[in-house]
């Protein structure tokens, strides 16, 4: 498709991606913008799901033609919707509990009977379906979880009872109670925990594991949810070989893809990855990869081929057939990160094509693409939560780009037991090579470093994206 001319940069120096022996360009057209303003396009988008307007016609499975952003939401069994997003609030139509429940085990009594030794009329265990009538100057014993008997108001632990005598064939076990009661003690109320049109949970919400023991508790067994997004990752490269192949000369195998893979199998439940291999930088096998593609999935993920290099050809690709967002971002690392969308039978679909470098790729990953399937799943909040965190070291800073620095971050408590409150502290991962993949393997945030020069000193308050 033709793009507008004030949307997308293009180059205009020779030819764009040209191959070897053709002219290329020397600088690039697009402008470097900043992290802020490239998220805000992405996120401009990326487009939340159709609105839940009836439960009474909703599939109970996602169709193909309603996968993605604007997908419409279907029905999910509770025991197959861990990771999904609510498509609508959820409201108890049960109490929890829907009797009077024992908080412990001890003796049901009336408050009012005080302190003295009972006789125990009966034993109520969990689960008891019985009617039990307790009269006054009696007690019954009664284990965690089951149900008071009728005329009772309190529980008694049993750590506080002695017992007296033991039940004979003609006498009842006799229990001494040292300490009185008062109304309601140890006794949970019907409804206490949930009552009839709580909100259990709230349309957006991402469905973990207590969510799935709250919806069985008020017994719902299927939930109105979105369709996870379709999300496609390729690998480009002629160096690249699958992880089982021994590399030849010149090539390295392809650890972006599985990388990706992984960080996406994360989202599961909201996402669904499709993993499309190697890509070859192939003028007439890259045009027909990517559109066929397109048209399975509703995200494709690229890394490699965005570079300066006469062998890039993912930017000319995206130019000529879509939309191109942004070209370059004022980061590092992950400068080449580039952004399109391209309409495919009607449908808008998203195209992040990422830096080829892994630590590149997995940074802008997380700065731009996670954010983005967050919000395309339903989530209200996409954004990663960010901290203030002080450095245990100090780091050299960059004086042509801000740094997203992959580190550790702790929580540090002062004083003994904590009563001095606390504070982050972040701990680089180590040498910061955009191709060093160690520096993200025990990273659990980026640190913001401002674009300076010189250096921030142990003891420096930055701004870390919690990861």
């Amino acid at each position: 498709m033709t793009t507008p001319a004030t949307s997308t940069p293009t180059c205009d120096s020779g030819t764009v991606g040209g191959g070897a022996g053709e002219a290329f360009p020397r600088q690039s057209s697009y402008p470097m913008i900043p992290v802020s303003k490239a998220l805000e396009s992405v996120l401009q988008w990326s487009h939340p799901p159709a609105l839940a307007t009836t439960t009474t016609t909703t599939p109970t499975t996602p169709s193909s033609s309603s996968l993605g952003g604007s997908s419409a939401p279907f029905r999910c069994a509770v025991a197959d919707s861990l990771g999904c997003t609510l498509a609508q609030d959820v409201l108890s139509t049960n109490t929890l509990p829907p009797f009077r429940a024992s908080v412990v085990d001890g003796y049901a009594m009336h408050s009012e009977d005080g302190t003295g030794s009972f006789p125990v009329m009966a034993t109520i265990a969990a689960g008891d379906g019985s009617s039990h009538v307790l009269p006054r100057g009696k007690v019954m014993q009664i284990n965690t979880g089951a149900p008071l008997p009728d005329g009772a108001d309190s529980v008694q632990k049993v750590e506080v009872t002695r017992l007296v005598s033991t039940a004979t064939d003609s006498s009842s076990e006799v229990v001494a109670i040292d300490e009185a009661t008062r109304p309601k003690q140890f006794v949970r109320g019907i409804g206490s925990d949930v009552a009839v049109g709580d909100l259990v949970a709230k349309k957006g919400d991402v469905i973990g594991p207590a969510e799935v023991g709250l919806f069985a508790t008020i017994g719902e067994s299927s939930l109105l949810v979105y369709a996870p997004v379709r999300v496609g990752v390729f690998s480009s490269g002629d160096e690249l070989v699958e992880i089982d192949d021994v590399p030849g000369r010149g090539q390295i195998r392809d650890s972006n893809r599985s990388m990706l893979v992984a960080a996406l199998k994360q989202y599961a439940g909201r996402v669904h990855c499709v993993d499309f291999g190697i890509m070859k930088d192939s003028q007439e096998e890259l045009p027909r990869r990517i559109l066929s593609a397109l048209d399975k999935v509703d995200v494709l993920i690229t890394s490699g081929g965005v570079s300066m290099g006469q062998f890039d050809f993912i930017k000319p690709f995206l130019e000529e057939h879509g939309q191109v967002h942004f070209g370059r971002v004022l980061m590092k690392p992950g400068k080449p990160c580039t952004f399109a969308t391209i309409e495919v039978k009607g449908k808008t679909k998203l195209v992040f094509a990422l830096p080829g470098n892994p630590v590149s790729a997995m940074v802008t990953f997380q700065l731009f693409v996670v954010p983005s399937l967050r919000k395309m799943s339903g989530d209200p909040h996409p954004h990663w939560p960010v901290v203030c965190a002080k450095l245990k070291h100090s780091l050299r800073l960059d004086p042509e780009r801000p740094e997203y620095h992959r580190a550790t971050l702790r929580w540090v408590m002062h004083g003994e037991g904590g009563e001095g409150g606390g504070e982050f502290v972040a701990e680089s991962t180590g040498r910061q090579a955009s191709s060093r993949l160690l520096s993200m393997r025990s990273a659990n945030c980026l640190l913001l470093l401002p674009q300076a020069s010189g250096q921030l000193e142990a003891g420096s308050v930055v701004s870390a994206y919690v990861i």
